[in-house]
């Protein structure tokens, strides 16, 4: 028999000792994908706010000329804010575009250019060409006001660095 004291045995080694903090328990890891998935939403629905921020406070905008319309029923002014209404979103669309002075055809082709409608150029959005500049122009009001809110509506996202205000 062999003297045991002669074996090149060794003593026994134990693992290094489990660090508390990896690897994680399956708790941790769905709570991290929990955070990764509300961060991802939280971003996507920043973006989408900021994108449709601009349709958002033309609406408002337009909601608010519809009611001071309701308590002036003046035409001549009603047409005054809905020009500057629409060159304000005009303006806020083409950011880093030189057009920004056209007048008249010009600019309701633009406009029309923006939703790929003819709404201002064959439409009742014609009278904004005239009925800003012209004290006496009379035209159908509420038909004018709901096809600018049905515009709105169809309005594409702003471009990115499009002001969001109006």
């Amino acid at each position: 028999m062999i003297d045991p004291k002669t074996l090149p045995l060794r003593d026994i080694h134990l693992p290094p000792a489990v660090s508390p903090w990896w690897p994680l328990a399956p708790g941790w890891w769905m709570f991290v994908g929990a955070l990764v998935v509300l961060a991802l939403t939280a971003g996507a629905a920043r973006w989408w706010w900021r994108r449709t921020a601009l349709r958002r406070a033309a609406r408002h905008a337009l909601a608010r000329i519809n009611d001071n319309f309701a308590a002036h029923q003046n035409c001549h002014r009603l047409a005054a804010e809905l020009s500057m209404l629409c060159r304000q979103i005009a303006l806020a669309r083409n950011v880093n575009d030189t057009r920004k002075s056209n007048t008249s055809v010009a600019w309701l082709g633009e406009l029309d250019r923006i939703t790929k409608n003819q709404f201002f150029t064959a439409g009742p959005g014609e009278v904004l060409a005239t009925a800003p500049y012209d004290p006496k122009a009379h035209f159908d009001a509420q038909t004018l006001l709901a096809g600018l809110a049905a515009w709105l509506k169809q309005l594409p996202p702003a471009p990115r660095g499009a002001p969001a205000d109006v």
